[in-house]
């Protein structure tokens, strides 16, 4: 849904309108709980996933997508994150995230976390996906941190 709204910029209100042209229809329930989240600004189908999952936690703030964090040259982007709680989330896909990429992933981390002081976890697919599925621990706790922080 984050892909087909920011590839055909259809908005959250014509998906939510659109529900009720299809009452009944498969997936229109999934449709109307999904529609009013839908955020084109997601950069991969994991990162909306991570959303998702992160959305469905009561005890914790919904998160901002791609949050900037200025640096000395220039900014920096965390994919998700609270900006009041100083709480991020980056998702590491093994495509774009490889063992060049690693590098300055953790020199971008590192500064967000030693001078811009914020609580920053990374997932991975196995966090998200994958038999282990801790996202929401990992979520929880990342929050919890920062809160005491502040």
């Amino acid at each position: 849904m984050d892909a087909l709204q920011k590839s055909h910029g259809v908005t959250n209100d014509e998906l939510i309108v659109g529900c009720r042209d299809f009452a009944g229809a498969r997936g229109v329930v999934q449709l109307r709980e999904l529609a009013p989240h839908v955020d084109g600004r997601s950069d991969s189908p994991a990162e909306s996933a991570t959303r998702s999952k992160w959305l469905q936690i009561p005890s914790v703030p919904h998160p901002d997508l791609q949050v900037e964090v200025a640096a000395p040259a220039g900014s920096y982007f965390l994919d998700l994150g609270i900006r009041s709680l100083q709480y991020g989330v980056d998702y590491d896909g093994e495509e774009f995230h490889g063992e060049a990429e690693e590098a300055h992933d953790r020199e971008r981390r590192d500064w967000i976390r030693n001078h811009g002081g914020w609580t920053v976890d990374v997932l991975r697919k196995e966090n998200v996906f994958g038999v282990r599925g801790d996202v929401e621990a990992i979520i929880i706790a990342g929050v919890n941190d920062a809160r005491r922080r502040r």
